[in-house]
């Protein structure tokens, strides 16, 4: 594997970062670096930030203040008291301003007719119409003629009618707003004839701006009684992307197994020492889950016939183990440019035929990518060849991948067999939990040679290592998806 540990927000991702503050494990897209470390959030930055500032605080001299302390101080405090009461001054002056005298403010009444909306201005002759377009925005119409007057109006909502509104008569002589029936006209006006604005008037024979919030079709003088309404342009939004249709969740922890553990081995190309390992499984009678390449299938059919009857069940590991995500160029699960389905199926196949030579019989509806390289793309499309993909469990920055492909005692993954089977004793959540070990291994001292203390210790806390199926065969929610996997799976291969 390519990191110590796996990513608490994403599980499925390696990482070898962690948090200066909080101290949990993270990967690339969750790093924040900054000048002081990388952090998992802002909320841990500035705790780290604040740890720092008690830290000086704490560093700082006890003694009392002396000498040119005293007073640059004391001068300190002077300068902050004569800017608060320069501000404070400046503030009254501000207050005591004359306040500008307004325009004389003079009230007028909004009426309705078949034009538009009419205003009629106390102690002013005539009436003038004005009109009010749906965005609420003003139109300049005449009044008597000349000048402007800027209406500042304050309108309501007419309440709900249960009677049909009584129409209004067309003539082009005044009408007195006395003699115009006070009913609402429908949705299209939206202002109660009883509204009151105030208007800031210049002389009489004026222009008129008026700004509304009623809704009020047309944009002329002569409003159209039944409007088109313009249509709001549709906002398309951006495309997210999706996880492909079938495919299935990432399987690394199978909560609601019950008292059960996995343990599965991979095999590449090597078997050096693996006949052991098979002996020591057979003392310590456990079944165990083997992933298989098809080279190793075709390099030693003899070994793999020994799994098979011995009760081990193998799954599929591709054929040549290829890299089938960017990952080890950007940290990313990109399906690379030639990943196709294509590819994918026929390594499987090739795998698959390779096992079926050697043993006569088809391989579990299990698989395992290639150094943990997957995505829901590449799930899917195994899944459409029968095949259900199997990770190992990381929990809490934590991870039930042994890490015994390390063989460099100077490395910083490095780990005895001992260590191993601890680190492994203190995960989380063991039950229903997925271990990763390997098959062969060039160590003097096999990574497994601890294994029966660690079986030993399960067997204490009442948790019995399993196979996969098994182990989903006890799930309701796996359940179906392996039942998915091995219809699929025996159409095409049995």
């Amino acid at each position: 594997m390519l990191a110590s540990s796996h990513c608490t927000v994403h599980p499925s991702h390696e990482a070898k970062h962690r948090c200066r503050s909080c101290g949990c494990w993270l990967c690339d897209r969750c790093t924040q670096s900054t000048p002081q470390g990388i952090f998992c959030s802002g909320r841990c930055r500035k705790i780290f930030r604040l740890s720092l500032i008690g830290g000086t605080l704490r560093r700082l001299p006890t003694k009392p203040l002396e000498g040119p302390l005293v007073v640059g101080l004391i001068g300190g405090l002077i300068a902050l008291f004569i800017w608060g009461v320069a501000l404070l001054a400046a503030q009254l002056t501000e207050v005591s301003r004359p306040i500008p005298q307004q325009a004389p403010i003079q009230t007028f009444r909004l009426v309705e007719s078949p034009r538009g909306l009419d205003v009629a201005l106390e102690g002013a002759p005539g009436r003038h119409t004005i009109v009010i377009d749906t965005t609420g925005r003003s139109h300049t119409v005449t009044f008597n003629g000349e000048g402007e007057t800027h209406l500042i109006g304050i309108y309501t909502s007419p309440p709900a009618q249960t009677t049909p509104p009584t129409p209004l008569p067309v003539t082009d002589q005044p009408i007195s707003s006395s003699k115009i029936p006070m009913t609402p006209k429908p949705v299209q006006t939206q202002v109660s004839t009883n509204a009151i604005a105030t208007a800031t008037a210049t002389p009489s024979g004026a222009r008129t701006r008026v700004p509304s919030p009623t809704e009020v079709a047309g944009s002329g003088p002569a409003a159209d009684p039944n409007p088109t309404p313009t249509p709001t342009p549709a906002i398309t939004p951006r495309p997210r992307p999706t996880t492909p249709p079938g495919a299935p969740p990432i399987l690394h922890l199978v909560t609601d197994s019950g008292p059960s553990i996995a343990i599965t081995f991979d095999g590449g190309a090597s078997s050096n020492r693996t006949a052991e390992l098979l002996d020591l499984l057979d003392d310590l009678d456990i079944k165990a889950t083997l992933f298989l390449t098809g080279q190793f299938i075709e390099k030693h059919p003899t070994l793999v016939r020994r799994a098979v009857l011995a009760g081990h069940e193998v799954g599929n590991h591709t054929f040549s183990h290829p890299h089938l995500t960017s990952w080890e160029q950007d940290r990313r699960h990109r399906t690379l440019p030639g990943v196709t389905k294509a590819f994918l199926l026929a390594e499987l196949e090739r795998s698959e035929m390779a096992f079926q030579k050697a043993t006569g019989r088809p391989m579990a509806p299990l698989w395992r990518a290639p150094y943990g390289e997957e995505n829901p793309t590449l799930r899917a499309w195994a899944l459409d060849a029968g095949y259900l993909h199997v990770r190992w469990s990381s929990l809490e920055g934590r991870s039930l991948d042994s890490l015994d492909w390390v063989e460099d005692e100077h490395s910083g993954l490095y780990r005895d067999s001992k260590r191993i089977m601890n680190t492994l004793l203190a995960f989380p959540r063991l039950e229903g939990g997925i271990v990763l070990m390997h098959l062969a291994s060039e160590r003097e001292e096999a990574p497994w040679t601890h294994l029966p203390e660690f079986v030993e210790e399960l067997r204490k806390r009442g948790i019995e290592p399993t196979r996969i199926t098994d182990l989903l065969q006890q799930s309701r929610i796996w359940r179906r998806w392996l039942d998915r996997a091995e219809n699929r799976h025996r159409k095409l291969w049995h």
